[in-house]
């Protein structure tokens, strides 16, 4: 989730690559205006570095995460 002000554009990324280049795009879901990515069902994806690159007139931010996927304890 980003929140800038004035507004920032945002910029998704999996894995290096922009979600919108996505082939499919079905287990992702951009929300207010872009600013808040969703990830839906998980299992359906490889383990991914997740990145986020915002900026507006006042500069530039960037933050990443690694979205593990595994098998929950349930399943073992």
């Amino acid at each position: 989730l980003t929140n800038a002000d004035p507004p920032a554009s945002v910029q998704w990324l999996v894995n290096g690559r922009n979600i919108s280049d996505e082939i499919d795009q079905s287990n992702y879901e951009l929300e207010n205006g872009g600013s808040r990515l969703i990830i839906s069902v998980p299992e359906n994806l490889n383990s991914s570095v997740i990145q986020c690159s915002v900026h507006n007139v006042h500069g530039n931010a960037f933050a990443s995460g690694y979205l593990i996927v595994g098998e929950s304890e349930s399943e073992m």
